[in-house]
């Protein structure tokens, strides 16, 4: 399945999805800052980390 679809299931719809958009981009900025990125990401690129960060969370809080 497509990450993008995964993440879209995964947030609640009652939320706006623009703070979906919101809080990953502040992630990506910290990331581009230096932040630290979980060891488990395999990634390189800082948008599919976020996403993969977002998708990690979402299981966790399951």
């Amino acid at each position: 399945m497509n990450k993008n679809i995964k993440l879209l299931d995964k947030y609640d719809k009652k939320e706006n999805i623009y703070k979906l958009v919101q809080l990953m981009a502040n992630r990506v900025y910290q990331i581009l800052n230096g932040a630290a990125v979980s060891p488990t990401i395999k990634e390189k690129d800082p948008i599919q980390i976020v996403m993969e960060e977002f998708l990690e969370q979402a299981e966790n809080n399951e």
